[in-house]
């Protein structure tokens, strides 16, 4: 496991000659690098992080052996593409049941009719993405369904091309219905001042929370939420068996990360 810190911000001549000081070479402007928490100058660039007010952004790299020797694995994207739509004032937002959410908080949304996009993703040689502004929804190239998913009993759904209402042949949402409680120990959240319900901070670092119970569902979501602000999510977990064949299929567009 490794953890990488992405650091960004804009740098003076004062910046640029005191981060030298402690190793890093920067450029002049707005500039962005990289540097892991095991590093040796780490401390001394984490102490001009803070006084420089920098944006640090974490984000945690497993092993393959960490990934395999998982119970439950969850599932980050490796990229996004495009919005749910309509996209102006969160218009999509008429496809789904609105009773139990909170505008506040995120929290409480539920899906009641398939996702429009304005066109398919340009896939590549990838086979799974994530739209923005929905961080627990994953999509899929049919035949990856096919051959992937549908053995597992994971169901899909369709996704229309916005414009005139057709359905899109090359992209399916995995429906992934299953529930499941996370333990999530003393990890920091918030409450809503709206609606009063938790919202875990979002993890970027170490392992995920490990699943209560024990199911033989191969994918689901959490029942607690995740994010910050508007923002609320649930978690998205894979089990092992599942993983494998991501592994065995060489599927791209994801990353994972192991449940402690």
């Amino acid at each position: 496991m490794k953890i990488i810190h992405n650091i960004v911000l804009s740098v003076t001549e004062q910046e640029k000659q005191e981060f030298r000081k402690v190793g890093i070479e920067l450029e002049l402007g707005f500039t962005a690098f990289q540097i892991q928490e095991d590093d040796v100058r780490w401390p001394a660039v984490n102490l001009l992080v803070d006084k420089f007010s920098a944006v640090d952004t974490a984000r945690t790299v497993f092993s393959s052996s960490e990934c395999k020797q998982a119970k439950y694995l969850g599932m980050l994207p490796s990229w996004h593409y495009g919005y749910p739509m309509p996209d102006d004032d969160f218009g999509y937002l008429q496809g789904f049941d609105l009773r139990e959410y909170c505008a506040r908080c995120g929290i409480g949304l539920k899906q009641l009719t398939p996702f429009r996009m304005k066109k398919a993703p340009p896939w590549g040689n990838r086979s799974i993405v994530q739209l923005n502004w929905v961080f627990d929804e994953f999509f899929v190239k049919p035949e990856t369904w096919t051959n992937v998913f549908k053995a597992f009993g994971i169901e899909c759904l369709p996704v229309i091309l916005h414009r005139d209402g057709t359905v899109l042949g090359s992209i399916l949402q995995l429906k992934m219905e299953r529930v499941i409680e996370l333990d999530m120990g003393d990890s920091p959240y918030e409450q809503c001042a709206s609606c009063g319900r938790k919202k875990y901070l979002p993890i970027t670092r170490g392992f995920w929370p490990q699943p209560l119970i024990t199911d033989q569902s191969a994918l689901f979501k959490s029942s607690q939420y995740f994010g910050s602000g508007a923002n609320a999510f649930r978690l998205v977990i894979a089990a092992a068996n599942l993983y494998r064949c991501f592994v065995d299929s060489n599927l791209k567009g994801i990353t994972l990360a192991p449940c402690r």
